[in-house]
């Protein structure tokens, strides 16, 4: 989970590091170029993408939920990554009954949530958009295991 945390410095940095003409002119744009930093990150890390990138925007205040399912023995780490209006956005990892399993709602955003998989099941991953500054707020999620 530490090296995940790391994520957060890897994204900031990149952005300054990409000149503005490189980067999108659009909100998905700068939410896809964030997810493929912290893909690269994650792979380095001995993660890979489990499944495709879950884009979508909210307002301020606005939570959609999500289903993943996931394979036993193995490792996750889920992160939500939101556009420069987005100042904090939080992410909930839920049981199918609504159990909250893991939570990242810190001051962020850049969230991630953990979860080592005994069996072959199926989640939910609830996104909240806790402070979006010019609506809607766009982003992406990605599920990482290993």
């Amino acid at each position: 989970m530490m090296y995940f945390r790391r994520l957060a410095l890897v994204l900031i940095a990149a952005a300054f590091a990409v000149p503005a003409s490189a980067q999108s002119n659009t909100f998905e744009g700068q939410v896809a170029f964030q997810m493929r930093v912290a893909e690269a990150f994650a792979n380095s890390v001995g993660y890979d993408l489990t499944d495709e990138l879950i884009f979508s925007s909210l307002d301020d205040g606005e939570s959609e939920s999500f289903t993943i399912d996931v394979d036993g023995g193995k490792d996750y780490r889920m992160i939500a990554l939101c556009d420069e209006d987005c100042d904090d956005i939080d992410i909930y990892l839920e049981d199918t009954n609504g159990n909250v399993l893991d939570e990242d709602i810190s001051l962020n955003d850049a969230p991630i949530v953990s979860l080592t998989a005994k069996g072959e099941s199926r989640y939910v991953l609830r996104v909240r958009m806790y402070s979006c500054s010019l609506e809607p707020c766009y982003f992406a999620i990605g599920v990482f295991g290993r």
